[in-house]
This record gives C-alpha cells, sequence and structure tokens, in this order.
C-alpha cells in the first residue's frame, strides 16, 4: 500500500495529473498486465501494478563514467537531505536545484542530466523519469513576445521531470 501511495504520489507533478485519472489508467493498466501474465489470475502482484520493488544503487547509472565524482558525492549528500526530511515530516521536494553541467561538446553532459533524471525519480523528487533537451536558441524568439511562448511551452513539455538547455551559453550571445 505504501509504495503504491508513493507511486501515485510521485505522479502528482507529472503534466495533466488528476487523482481519479491517475487511478483509472493505474487499475486499467494493472488489468492489462494480470490478464498478459495469467488470464485466470485473480491477485494483483506489485509488477501487475507497475510498481518496480528493485533495491539497486540509484547512483549505478553514474559508475563507469569519467569525471563524475563531484555529481556523485552532491546526489548523495541531496539524498542524505532528502532523507533527513522525510525523517522530520517536511517535504523533500523544496531541496532539489537547478544544476549547471559545464563541458566542451561531447564530454557526456547529455548523459548526465538523463542519469540525473533517473536518479532524482528514483529518490521520488520528479514526478517521471524524462528528460527533454533544448538548445539555447530553441527558447529564443524570432519576432517579439515569441520567447515567452516558446519557454512556456518547452517548460509545459519538461513539467515533472528535467529540462537539460544545451548550449546556453548562447543565451548570453543572442539579445532579442
Amino acid at each position: 500500500r505504501r509504495a503504491l501511495i508513493k507511486s501515485i504520489s510521485v505522479q502528482r507533478f507529472a503534466p495533466n495529473f488528476g487523482n481519479a485519472g491517475t487511478v483509472m489508467s493505474l487499475i486499467a493498466a494493472a488489468k492489462q498486465r494480470i490478464t498478459a501474465r495469467d488470464p485466470a489470475a485473480t491477485v494483483l502482484t506489485m509488477a501487475d501494478l507497475g510498481i518496480q520493488q528493485d533495491k539497486t544503487d540509484p547512483f549505478e547509472f553514474l559508475a563507469g563514467l569519467f569525471k563524475v565524482d563531484h555529481i556523485m558525492k552532491e546526489l548523495k549528500t541531496l539524498m542524505a537531505v532528502i532523507e533527513q526530511a522525510k525523517r522530520d515530516g517536511r517535504d523533500p521536494r523544496q531541496f532539489p536545484k537547478n544544476y549547471i553541467v559545464l563541458g566542451n561538446p561531447g564530454t557526456g553532459k547529455t548523459t548526465v542530466a538523463r542519469m540525473m533524471a533517473n536518479i532524482l525519480y528514483s529518490m521520488g523528487l520528479i514526478g517521471r523519469n524524462h528528460v527533454v533537451i533544448r538548445s539555447g536558441l530553441d527558447l529564443q524568439g524570432s519576432y517579439l513576445g515569441q520567447t515567452k511562448d516558446k519557454v512556456n511551452e518547452i517548460m509545459a513539455e519538461a513539467r515533472g521531470g528535467i529540462l537539460f538547455i544545451d548550449e546556453a551559453y548562447t543565451l548570453a550571445a543572442h539579445k532579442h
């Protein structure tokens, strides 16, 4: 029951979330899974409900990458703060920050962003394991007033996940 409640509560930050709709979708998907697994089954499993029970280390996603020790340290500190907030009865979602990932093209910034999304999702800090990747130029409008609409559209697309702005330095170079 706790895992199911946690699963639903994390989804609150996904776009178009609604309590009833989420539960109805969850039950419909569970019915499909149980029927595919065993048409005669009458007992739902955690897997039928889409809840994974693996206790793998969320940091395994970063294992093997070069020069990510500082990222792992930051995320482990964040995890400790989150755990303490939970013990204190505080909302842990107030603690994730904005991160700036620096590096030359081809150094794995996008890979790190995807892995961070996976880690933050596994910690229950974001509603979905989803990364929207845009360049700095994607945020800029071609005419007066368009920038706001473009930014709002991209922010809505990334809601509940991570927005990774690649080549963000271009935002300072081109002023509209």
